[in-house]
């Protein structure tokens, strides 16, 4: 385990001591700037043997967050995460699927060119910042994989089972609440007389509770995105059925929890 100490709180790193996976010292350099912001006061960190550098914070931090929220920290993707489903049969045409995925998945800075019939479950309203998104463009993005590292891709067992993983997030939603809370905290700061670059904007008070609500409903968004996808599997392949579904997140928390805490995995 290797500590890095700041100036208001430190970090716990999970190492295996392994030359062949040393951490990155840009990585290092982004733990300390987390360490050494006045906005991580009192907040335990532990980060991931595979922590890697990320835009403004790594890629593999886990921490509480107290009385401030770094926005950046998080990141624009929120919820994104994994979607695996078992299929019942043990047997499936590779060509066929990846014909329904090309054909029935938008990828890349594509989006539906209609809303699917259960983007409809999510209520825009429910965000505490839907006044400044653009929803028109969200509801036609479920249902799209979207970019970078996000993919969909099929499994198999020491049993021979087959499993759909599809990995995907908020989407362009994602981008847009995290940019109006950095500009509205960028604003609340300089009322104060603050200073703060704009990468490491911190919310507190209404602010940042305003943020953690929306933030648990974009969650639910990238849910859906993914429920939308796998839908659209299940009904271009009609041999396809499905056994069990599971979802993983990347972040977690309760805004209601004085201890709340977050993941960037």
């Amino acid at each position: 385990m290797e500590t890095i100490k700041g100036a208001y709180t430190s970090a716990q790193i999970f190492t295996t001591n392994n030359k062949n996976t040393a951490i990155d010292q840009y990585a290092l350099a982004q733990l300390l700037m987390i360490c050494d912001q006045e906005s991580s006061a009192g907040c335990r960190i532990r980060v991931m043997p595979d922590v890697h550098p990320g835009k403004v914070g790594t890629i593999g931090l886990t921490m509480t967050i107290g009385t401030r929220i770094i926005p950046n920290l998080i990141g624009i993707d929120i919820g994104c995460g994994m979607t695996l489903a078992q299929i019942k049969d043990k047997k499936l045409e590779f060509q066929k699927l990846d014909t329904v995925i090309r054909d029935c998945v938008p990828s890349g800075f594509h989006i539906r060119t209609k809303a699917h019939r259960m983007a409809y479950e999510f209520d825009f309203n429910m965000l505490k910042c839907a006044g400044h998104i653009r929803t028109d463009k969200a509801i036609l993005s479920l249902g799209s994989l979207g970019g970078g590292n996000h993919f969909i891709e099929l499994d198999k067992d020491e049993a021979g089972n087959l499993y759909l993983v599809i990995h995907s997030g908020s989407r362009h939603l994602g981008k847009e609440v995290t940019e109006y809370y950095l500009k509205e905290g960028q604003k609340h700061l300089k009322e104060k007389g603050l200073t703060v670059p704009y990468e490491i904007t911190w919310l507190d008070g209404e602010l940042m509770d305003d943020y953690l609500h929306d933030i648990q409903f974009v969650q639910q968004f990238a849910s859906l995105n993914r429920e939308i996808i796998l839908s659209e599997l299940v009904k271009g392949i009609t041999v396809l059925y499905l056994l069990q579904t599971v979802s993983a997140y990347a972040l977690w928390f309760s805004s209601h929890n004085p201890n709340a805490h977050f993941h960037h995995l």
